[in-house]
């Protein structure tokens, strides 16, 4: 009897056990997502794909981690702007503040 062969569309999610290894959720070619099952890291064999879905995972990661920053300082922005102080200033010194106490972005 001959083995079937699976084309994998997409990779949907990734998890990893408790051993240390990593399975990834695959979206099979010609199956609704419900069909999708979680294989371990060493039954894909199109590496690229794998690629591709890390990038993207870690672009997303930097990009909420980006907008949470980002919320961060305008509210501080608008915490500390009254009728008196010069926006623009404010800003100067919110962008030193968290500089100084961020020092890797």
């Amino acid at each position: 009897m001959a083995d079937d062969i699976y084309v994998v569309e997409e990779i949907l999610d990734r998890k990893l056990l408790n051993n240390g290894q990593i399975e990834y959720l695959l979206k099979w070619f010609g199956y609704d997502e419900e069909d999708a099952t979680w294989e371990p890291e060493e039954n894909i064999f199109c590496k690229d794909l794998i690629r591709i879905y890390e990038s993207n995972r870690k672009f997303n990661e930097i990009q909420e981690n980006i907008n949470e920053e980002c919320r961060k300082i305008l509210s501080e922005i608008c915490d500390h702007t009254d009728e008196t102080s010069n926006f623009r200033d404010n800003i100067f010194s919110v962008k030193q503040n968290f500089l100084c106490n961020n020092k890797t972005l």
